[in-house]
């Protein structure tokens, strides 16, 4: 049989969790040798015949998540940490009024969206939660959903409190320990400034100044 006979039969049949729906070229007048398929899922997507018929494309990438979770799930990902301790954190906070930290978020009005209700779900969105990094929300009064949330350090989820204080100099928006590293400051430096009443604008962009030497010289700014 020949190779486009091989394509053509394969139309209309299901490998995996894919089933073929036509033949197609991906470039004008060149050999229909890729497959338009739907996976169980819903997603489309176009792949090699062969990569078919050897099993090495099953599904449109569900299949691998799927098999990911169930793993995860398997082994205690709550107690191993990763996306799976997130997510669970998450929902208590929001839902559970008898934990601390509802008062911050669920009473706060603060919800999770009806699609991360299901943990396969919020994985796709997400990924897997990379090495020193939390779930954090991009907007501190928004909600946990895809458009609002990113993995983040801890420095960097410290910034993003109701807590913490933004200062803005020409259209730069910072808060007071990242001023001070763009500065060349110490954060010492600049709440000491504040408190002794120097203006924020004064304060931010005065460059710091060396201590006197030994010949007597006075203090001096430093570029």
């Amino acid at each position: 049989m020949s190779k486009q006979n091989v394509i053509g039969s394969m139309i209309g049949k299901k490998y995996a969790r894919l089933t073929v729906i036509s033949a197609q070229s991906l470039s004008n007048g060149g050999a229909k040798r890729h497959l338009f398929c739907r996976c169980d899922c819903g997603k489309t997507l176009t792949t090699l015949a062969y990569r078919l018929r050897s099993g090495n494309t099953k599904s449109c990438g569900c299949l691998k998540l799927d098999l990911l979770v169930r793993r995860s799930t398997r082994h205690g990902m709550a107690q191993a940490g990763g996306a799976y301790t997130s997510w669970e954190a998450m929902r208590t906070r929001c839902t559970n009024d008898k934990v601390q930290s509802f008062k911050n978020y669920g009473n706060r009005g603060i919800t999770i969206c009806g699609r991360w209700n299901d943990f396969s779900c919020f994985l796709a969105d997400m990924g897997e939660r990379p090495p020193g990094m939390t779930l954090e929300r991009i907007d501190n009064n928004g909600n946990y959903e895809p458009s609002n949330c990113r993995w983040a350090t801890r420095a960097e989820q410290a910034r993003n409190t109701t807590r913490t204080r933004f200062y803005v100099i020409d259209g730069v928006r910072l808060c007071l320990a990242d001023w001070a590293r763009r500065q060349g400051l110490t954060y010492l430096c600049l709440f000491q400034r504040l408190q002794n009443g120097w203006g924020i604008r004064k304060a931010i962009m005065t460059p710091r100044m060396s201590p006197p030497n030994a010949r007597g010289n006075k203090w001096k700014h430093v570029r």
